[in-house]
């Protein structure tokens, strides 16, 4: 049943709804609401989904003001997505192993500080599941509206309320455009969303260049379904990327949006020409220019540096002054140094064996010729820096039912928030400065200095080549990375 107050619907389910409550009270039944797959209940859960079509996210900025505002630290968010959750510990809609629980109203929020933003249709049960858990505080998220039969109840809970301004201003899209145009193209809602969970740390920057382009379509009142019927994609895109040009956009951002567009329109169904025209292309070419890659002579550092401060660390390891997460950080690192692979194939990396001496990692090289390797990590002579030893420190002690796979690997606990690339990267570069190193050196100069100890070692560049697994045609060695 679904109730569209002030519709033709409401008058007629009124009398409906009160003789059953009147029944359920009289026979002291506890009526509670059960969820039929949408697949075996299309029609009302079409209905369910008016109110939230895609996920929306109240943005960041503005929800930190308004807590601030209240003086209030939540402890949890109960209605979100891995990827639109303002807290680390959240209940998820869907099914998560990083989620606290799959439904946030089947848990108990006693002693608890939850941020609460439910769909429209949840809000009554939220605001009773406040007085019934004797919740002492609780953020809600709900719109002002006054004529709504949960609007009264919740008015009576409320010690302090924020207006945090208009439905537009505050809440971001977030993957709705995206989700929406797939869906209609005839993807299911299950594979939408194995697409979205496969960017993982990039999908907040695609995410935030599909608002842009949702604003623009807003702009030139166009429809979001208008992009399935686009005669000059080509066109399109470029008139769309000359506007932002116009508004003054940064170079980064104009980037940002083209791979966002062109990405959103190949999954929709336009041809790879149409998509990455030459029209654009020339219409981007300044901009490319701009930020091109300066191919300039660097001195590397001496990976010897960062072994040392590895070492030091062993010191502390010993006295049990490491947390959990600074020893895989450490680990991290020496397997970027052990394996030489790049920190996003040790990423998705999934362990496929563990003994006593030896670490077996596969991951997948995403570039051409696109292949799935085997990482093997073996004990080291110097037990201070041995990869292995390193490992067991760190992987023994994370949470045992968290899976080893892609995405997952480098995670300690489900409490914590999920790891990603970037936040990965910024772990072992707050190790570089550490050691000494200048803060100008990314993570890839890790293996950048490997590979250059290694010729300085004697190795030749076509072997390295293959340990690498950089193309043997290519002499990349040679010009990347013999620097010294």
């Amino acid at each position: 049943m679904f109730n569209l107050n002030k519709g033709r619907a409401a008058l007629p389910l009124v009398g409906l709804v009160n003789s059953i409550l009147l029944l359920a009270e009289q026979q002291k039944w506890k009526v509670e609401a059960q969820h039929i797959p949408g697949v075996m209940n299309k029609e009302p859960d079409s209905l369910s989904r008016l109110d939230r079509s895609g996920d929306y996210a109240i943005n960041k900025d503005i929800l930190h003001t308004a807590l601030m505002k209240l003086k209030v630290e939540i402890t949890m968010d109960a209605f979100a997505t891995r990827i639109n959750r303002q807290h680390r510990k959240f209940c998820s809609v869907t099914k998560d192993i990083w989620a606290m629980a799959r439904d946030g109203l089947s848990i108990s929020w006693e002693n608890q500080t939850p941020l609460l933003h439910p769909p429209i249709p949840l809000l009554l049960r939220t605001i009773r599941k406040v007085k019934e858990d004797q919740v002492r505080t609780a953020v809600i998220i709900a719109p002002k509206w006054p004529g709504q039969y949960w609007y009264t109840e919740l008015l009576e809970i409320t010690v302090q309320m924020i207006r945090l301004g208009q439905s537009e201003q505050v809440l971001i899209p977030g993957e709705r455009l995206f989700r929406f145009l797939l869906e209609d193209y005839g993807l299911k809602q299950a594979v939408v969303q194995r697409i979205v969970e496969a960017w993982h740390g990039q999908w907040r920057r695609h995410v935030s260049a599909l608002t842009i382009l949702a604003k623009y379509l807003e702009q030139n009142n166009q429809q979001w379904k208008e992009l399935r019927a686009l005669e000059q994609p080509s066109a399109f895109m470029a008139n769309f990327l000359s506007y932002q040009m116009e508004q003054g956009a940064s170079d980064n951002s104009l980037k940002s949006c083209r791979g966002a567009l062109a990405v959103l329109l190949s999954f929709i169904g336009y041809k790879e020409e149409e998509v990455h025209s030459k029209l654009v292309a020339q219409l981007m070419k300044p901009v490319l220019m701009r930020t091109r890659h300066r191919d300039r002579e660097i001195e590397q550092w001496d990976l010897n540096i960062l072994l040392e401060q590895i070492v030091k660390e062993e010191v502390e390891l010993l006295r049990s002054n490491l947390s959990i997460e600074e020893t895989m950080t450490v680990s991290l690192t020496l397997c970027m140094i052990f394996t030489v692979a790049r920190l996003a194939e040790l990423f998705r990396a999934t362990l496929i064996n563990e003994t006593e001496k030896e670490i077996t990692l596969e991951t997948v090289i995403l570039k051409k010729p696109p292949r799935i390797i085997e990482l093997k990590l073996k004990k080291a002579l110097d037990q201070r820096v041995c990869p292995v030893r390193w490992w067991k420190a760190w992987y023994n002690n994370r949470d045992k039912d968290l899976n080893p796979t892609t995405g997952y690997l480098w995670n300690t606990s489900k409490l914590n928030r999920t790891n990603s690339p970037d936040s990965l990267s910024k772990r072992i570069r707050s190790l570089m400065q550490k050691a000494g190193i200048a803060r100008g050196f990314t993570v890839t100069s890790v293996r950048s200095a490997t590979i250059t100890k290694l010729i300085n070692m004697g190795a030749n560049a076509t072997a390295v080549d293959r340990f690498t697994h950089h193309s043997d045609v290519a002499s990349t060695v040679r010009q990347y990375y013999d620097k010294n």
